[in-house]
């Protein structure tokens, strides 16, 4: 019977971060339903005057990656220091060189052991990116293999871009598959969060097609506050969390409609502002505001002030329903999404949630918004996000585990 968890995760609470949050949240869930839950996590020099909101035992490990290598380099000088890391980097790991741990195994492996002796663990749950993070859990589930292993996998791993696996030479890709291989081998329960992605990893490894489930993201539904909203206007805008790499293409889309509406304000919570200079390219740059990143209660509260939630969406996450749009769904907040189609923007249209349209159609479609008497006429408010909460996805999570 599971008793003690090792969560295992590269940021976990007090970070902003959606990975994080995820983990974070579950933990939450995890302690409440009577389980012992402790973490391993990486130091962050950026949260070290920030207080936890989840009091559970965790160690740290001090982080390694070069900063300038999580970032957009900007000026000469940057790009020069961005340079020599990066080269660095590729001849230091053998895989992919954006990955933030590794080269790390012996200091992660060493970790996970003294948490397995010091806390007598029976459950390891790892959730990566980075992907590394995963593959040493698999290492060590192979030498204790009594030890149930959770691995949830948030984005995609050797098929995907966002890391740059798409730019790897055939060596380094067969290293990273070798592992990904590995990993869902050694894997009790390999979870991830959208139907996607489940189906193509069945494809991919139907031996091992059992394995293979679906833990969606979720909402916490303590820190929501439901506004009655009348849906009418479309002028206050906003968006929050990571600004997405390959969204030109809809951000310009964007930019234009804000051009010839000088009235619409946009505001944007964010840690890394991006994409300035197409701001300015358009003028609207006075239009946009970037905001610090706030405790997500104090967000969500925030939320009623705005009429949608404007989001510039990339081709490759257009099959992705990531938590800011379970949150959004469940703030009754009208989500306008430009951007190609997919599982995302399908499940907005079916659900009356708010909006979508390519880039190429964008202008039209939010004139209409303007001429309408109400915006979004057709808002589905009743729609149902209880089995997106935190609470029902642990109790999914552990019927799964007490399976295995």
């Amino acid at each position: 019977m599971t008793k003690n968890i090792l969560v295992i995760a590269y940021h976990f609470d007090p970070s902003p971060w959606i990975g994080a949050r995820r983990w974070s949240k579950f933990s939450a869930c995890l302690k409440q339903e009577g389980l012992n839950v402790h973490v391993l996590t990486t130091t962050d020099p950026s949260l070290q005057n920030q207080p936890l909101n989840l009091d559970v035992p965790r160690k740290e490990i001090p982080r390694k990656y070069p900063e300038i290598l999580d970032r957009t380099p900007k000026g000469l000088l940057d790009k020069i220091r961005y340079r020599i890391a990066l080269s660095a980097v590729q001849r230091q790991l053998p895989g992919s060189f954006y990955d933030r741990t590794g080269g790390m195994q012996s200091e992660w492996i060493a970790a996970l052991w003294e948490c397995i002796e010091e806390w007598n663990i029976d459950t390891i749950i790892a959730s990566g990116a980075p992907f590394s993070l995963l593959y040493y859990a698999a290492l060590v589930k192979e030498k204790r293999p009594e030890i149930n292993l959770v691995i949830d996998l948030r984005d995609p791993w050797t098929w995907g871009t966002i890391y740059g696996m798409d730019n790897l030479s055939p060596d380094r890709l067969k290293i990273e598959q070798e592992r990904e291989l590995f990993t869902i081998s050694q894997a009790d329960i390999f979870t991830v969060p959208v139907d996607a992605m489940k189906q193509h990893l069945s494809e991919k490894y139907p031996e091992f097609l059992k394995k293979v489930k679906c833990l969606p993201h979720a909402f916490d539904p303590s820190e929501l506050q439901i506004p009655v909203r009348t849906h009418d206007h479309c002028k206050m805008w906003v968006y929050y969390g990571t600004i997405n790499k390959e969204i030109e293409e809809p951000l310009r889309a964007i930019c234009l409609v804000l051009s010839q509406n000088p009235d619409i304000r946009w505001d944007i919570f964010t840690g890394k502002p991006e994409y300035l200079h197409i701001f300015e390219e358009y003028g609207v740059a006075d239009q946009v505001h970037f905001q610090p990143v706030i405790p997500s209660d104090e967000l969500f509260k925030k939320l009623s002030e705005y009429d949608l939630f404007m989001c510039p969406w990339p081709d490759y996450a257009a099959d992705f329903i990531t938590t800011k749009f379970i949150e959004l769904f469940a703030s009754r907040l009208p989500v306008i999404h430009v951007g190609k189609s997919g599982i995302l923007s399908n499940f907005i249209a079916e659900n009356r949630l708010g909006i979508t349209s390519m880039p190429t159609e964008f202008a039209q479609t939010f004139g209409e918004c303007l001429n309408r008497e109400s915006a979004f006429p057709d808002y589905n408010s009743d729609f149902d996000v209880q089995p997106w909460s935190y609470p029902g996805e642990t109790r999914q999570l552990l019927d799964w585990i007490s399976k295995i």
